[in-house]
């Protein structure tokens, strides 16, 4: 058991350091808490992009409410939706497997739209 512990731990690592995790690994790792650290974080670099884009006078990639902090919990039940949603389209057999930080991305931008004046 701590031979797979281990094992599913540098492959962890090793997505972390290629920068991306596919959709059809999400089962694989979405209980560890490195993966839930990950997309904290990336979830995080999102809003602070938000920050970037609204100070240059450009539009935000999403538009939360000023009163909703975005948590672990937030990006998790997202990447959960957004999973459910690539395979209910038919997943890897019909379209690519793609990346979980551009269905995040995604997911955001379908959760909270810019096209509605915030809160």
């Amino acid at each position: 058991m701590k031979k797979l512990a281990c094992a599913i731990g540098m492959f962890a690592l090793s997505h972390l350091l290629l920068g991306e995790f596919k959709a059809s690994e999400y089962d694989t790792f979405k209980a560890t808490e490195t993966f839930r650290d990950y997309f904290t974080g990336f979830g995080r670099a999102f809003t602070y992009a938000n920050v970037e884009l609204t100070r240059r006078g450009q539009k935000p990639l999403f538009c939360q409410p000023r009163e909703l902090k975005l948590n672990a919990d937030n990006y998790m039940q997202m990447l959960d939706e957004a999973v459910k949603v690539w395979r209910s389209v038919g997943g890897p057999t019909k379209m690519p497997d793609m990346t979980l930080e551009i269905l995040l991305s995604d997911r955001l931008q379908v959760v909270f739209p810019c096209d509605t004046p915030r809160p």
